[in-house]
C-alpha cells in the first residue's frame, strides 16, 4: 500500500521520457518560462489590484494562476529532465544541480535555456538524420 502511495504515478505519466524531450513539451516549457518571468515581475511590482477595475485585474489574475501552474510545471520538469535525460558530464551535472537547487524557478529558466533546449534540439536533429 505504501509503495503505491509513493509511486508518483501522475508525475510519471506527465513527465514520460519520450514526451519530455519532444517539441511539444519544449514549447510548453518556453511558455512556462515566459509566464514565470511575468509572475516574477508581477510579484516585484507595486501594483494594487484592489484599486483596479475588473477588466484590468483579469489579465493579472490570468498571469497569477497560469504563471504559478507554469512555474511548477517548469520547475518539476527541469528537475525530471536533469535526473533522467541530461547527458552532460559529471561536473556539469553537479553545477546544474546547484543552479536548480538554489535558483528555484529562476534556475529552472536558466537550465531550460542553456541545457534543456540545446539538448532537445540536438536530439531532434540526430533523430531526423
Amino acid at each position: 500500500m505504501t509503495s503505491r502511495l509513493w509511486s508518483f504515478s501522475l508525475t510519471k505519466r506527465i513527465f514520460r521520457d519520450d514526451r519530455l524531450a519532444s517539441r511539444g513539451y519544449a514549447t510548453l516549457f518556453a511558455i512556462s518560462s515566459i509566464l514565470t518571468v511575468c509572475v516574477e515581475l508581477l510579484l516585484r511590482s507595486r501594483v494594487e489590484p484592489a484599486r483596479m477595475s475588473f477588466w484590468m485585474r483579469l489579465p493579472i489574475a490570468f498571469v497569477g494562476v497560469f504563471g504559478t501552474l507554469g512555474l511548477l510545471f517548469l520547475f518539476i520538469g527541469m528537475w525530471w529532465y536533469w535526473a533522467r535525460l541530461d547527458v552532460s558530464g559529471r561536473w556539469w551535472k553537479r553545477f546544474w544541480f546547484v543552479v536548480l537547487l538554489v535558483g528555484f524557478w529562476n534556475g529552472s529558466i536558466v537550465y531550460f535555456l542553456f541545457v534543456y533546449l540545446p539538448q532537445v534540439v540536438r536530439r531532434r536533429e540526430a533523430s531526423a538524420h
